[in-house]
């Protein structure tokens, strides 16, 4: 008897935001990110991105408060599932 399986891929970005270069660049690298990141959520039905760094998600509120709330919404209205804190993925798994 042959079990059904089920293959999910969850996207995740490094992102290392002061490591050799001024803070302001890591800035631009996060939101450039995390704005993709929401389009492709937007885009494809599914489709999941996480990220792990608290601070990164303070600079989206605090640098691009609709994107930020965007993604607390999840894209859907329902509460992010792991966000630390208040934040962790663009769109909560179901």
């Amino acid at each position: 008897m042959s079990i059904p399986r089920r293959l999910v891929l969850v996207c995740n970005s490094h992102i290392d935001p002061v490591w050799l270069w001024p803070w302001e660049e890591g800035l631009a690298a996060t939101l450039a990110t995390f704005r993709s990141a929401a389009e492709l959520c937007d885009r494809f039905d599914g489709f999941v991105f996480c990220h792990n760094e608290a601070l990164l998600y303070q600079w989206v509120e605090t640098y691009e408060p609709a994107l930020f709330a965007r993604i607390r919404g999840g894209g859907g209205g329902a509460p992010p599932a792991a966000m630390p804190g208040e934040a962790s993925d663009v769109r909560p798994t179901k």
